[in-house]
């Protein structure tokens, strides 16, 4: 399981083959003709067998709106995963469809308000001396197999242009956020900053570079699966030899640098006025538990206390599925944010009544999202 893994998910044998067969010009032209055949069937052909999260069965209370929360003055950053922000937020708008691609995801659970996705840049040119094009196509490949099974848009993962929760990607996380508090008609705003995965840990590394006032902006943050460094992930994954592999090329073939603090190290700067809810999973083999929780110990030791450091550990959701893949594990979570709204706001007793339709996607620069509606819910 392991080495199938891998194969997936690093696509490094191809990249290996590609090398190997650089010298024969013939073979390597049918190498790419195959993969180039396979991108464009290969969802339809392997989805069927692969294995599908993200499919629980979500009550119609639980993609809800939450009663209480005052909405209008409540704005929400989110960076997403390896992938499109604008994509992955969908697992958090109570199943309704964003006008920003054909993308759904109509199971999933409403936990965040007026979500304003931050984009990494998408790939767009050839990156040459970056990344060889013949390691590229296998990854984006199995990037749509996946969001086939995910019943989403193609997308192709902007490795090249990755620091994996890094100088680069802090810097692209703060600058929405940043002008966005400049604005002086955002002066009462509210914000609650949430990541998964890569983001996760970039959102952790942009809290401390925030300054002080822009820090009192904040509602609370959320960080799903973060992961404590690169090298302790890939060790952890694929085994010291190809982990310890990987992390040598990495910097050769992305934006990461390994001189970079990595967030474990970062989270001892975490502000201690600032709420954190920290989510993981017993399941989750991406992210093992373990790293995250390292992340969450490493803002506690700099705390003189903890109550409002927040922990939520998921039994039977796997990774990027934390809200979608398991019922239970859905319910604990929506518990857990209405907690997280009541206790840090901005909420409001004489709002708990059905609130007019709340609009995601207000922050709207032309180049993000635009907006979903509740409208259609009659019972709500």
């Amino acid at each position: 399981m392991f080495l199938i893994r891998f194969v997936i998910l690093s696509g490094l044998p191809w990249f290996i083959l590609g090398i190997l067969l650089s010298w024969k010009p013939l073979l390597t032209l049918s190498l790419i003709a195959v993969a180039i055949v396979f991108y464009w069937v290969g969802p339809e052909l392997l989805a069927p067998y692969l294995p599908v999260h993200g499919m629980c069965p979500t009550p119609k209370e639980h993609q809800r709106p939450f009663l209480g929360v005052d909405w209008g003055t409540l704005i929400t950053f989110y960076f997403p995963g390896l992938g499109a922000g604008w994509m992955q937020s969908l697992r958090y708008t109570g199943g309704k469809e964003v006008e920003r691609g054909e993308a759904t995801m109509p199971n999933s659970p409403f936990f965040l308000y007026n979500i304003h996705a931050i984009d990494p840049p998408e790939y767009k040119a050839f990156h040459w001396m970056q990344l060889p094009w013949i390691y590229m196509l296998p990854i984006t490949t199995m990037a749509r197999v996946w969001q086939h099974i995910l019943r989403g848009s193609d997308y192709v993962l902007a490795w090249p242009l990755i620091s994996f929760a890094g100088h680069d990607d802090i810097e692209q996380c703060l600058r929405p956020i940043r002008a966005f508090i400049e604005d002086p008609k955002n002066n009462m705003k509210k914000l609650v900053l949430a990541g998964s995965s890569r983001g996760a840990s970039t959102m952790l590394g942009a809290v401390t570079r925030m300054t002080a006032k822009e820090q009192d902006h904040i509602a609370f943050v959320l960080l799903e699966g973060a992961f404590d460094s690169v090298p302790a992930i890939a060790i952890g994954r694929y085994g010291s030899f190809l982990g310890g592999l990987l992390h040598l090329l990495l910097p050769s073939l992305t934006r990461y640098d390994p001189m970079y603090p990595p967030p474990v190290a970062l989270a001892s700067n975490f502000p201690t006025h600032v709420p954190v809810l920290f989510v993981t999973s017993e399941a989750d083999w991406h992210v093992p538990m373990a790293h995250t929780l390292r992340v969450r110990d490493a803002v506690r030791r700099s705390r003189t206390h903890d109550e409002d450091l927040h922990t939520l550990v998921l039994k039977r959701s796997h990774h990027s599925f934390y809200s979608t893949d398991d019922v239970e594990d859905q319910a604990a979570y929506r518990q857990k944010m209405a907690f997280m709204y009541e206790r840090y706001g901005p909420y409001n007793s004489a709002l708990d009544v059905p609130q007019p339709d709340p609009v995601l996607f207000p922050f709207d620069d032309g180049k993000q999202g635009k907006h979903v509606s509740w409208a259609d819910d009659d019972d709500l």
